[in-house]
């Protein structure tokens, strides 16, 4: 029964840990704790700057957040802007006939395009399907 106690108390620290890393509040919740586990006495005279400290870690934090929130918000942006790009550059080079999917501008028989090819200015190549 000791056994299965320590193994959750073991798996509850690691699920804390790993909060913490991901929501990247592990610096202030160590402070928090260094200073309250070691450092009680200077704590006790010294409440309103521990606290100031422990809450300018937090204040940072959440600023990385915000930062990290618009820079994917933007990055996102980004993507779909290029896959609307790309979508326009296909539709120009391709055209339906007859049902079909063939090259824009192509002459004589028809003949379905079965591995279209994108070419970038830089020289690399695209094959869509």
């Amino acid at each position: 029964m000791g056994y299965l106690i320590a193994q959750l108390i073991i798996l509850a620290f690691k699920i804390a840990n790993w909060v913490l890393i991901k929501t990247k509040l592990l610096v202030p919740a160590s402070y928090i704790a260094i200073v309250l586990i070691f450092f009680e006495s200077w704590y006790e005279q010294n409440t309103m700057l521990a606290d100031g400290i422990a809450i300018a870690l937090t204040a940072c934090i959440i600023i990385s957040w915000i930062f990290s929130i618009k820079k994917y918000l933007y990055w996102k942006k980004k993507d779909k802007e290029m896959d609307i790009a790309y979508a326009r550059r296909i539709a120009k080079k391709m055209e339906f006939r007859n049902g079909q999917l063939v090259e824009a501008g192509q002459q004589g028989e028809l003949s379905p395009l079965k591995d279209p090819v994108i070419r970038y200015s830089d020289g690399t190549t695209l094959t869509k399907w």
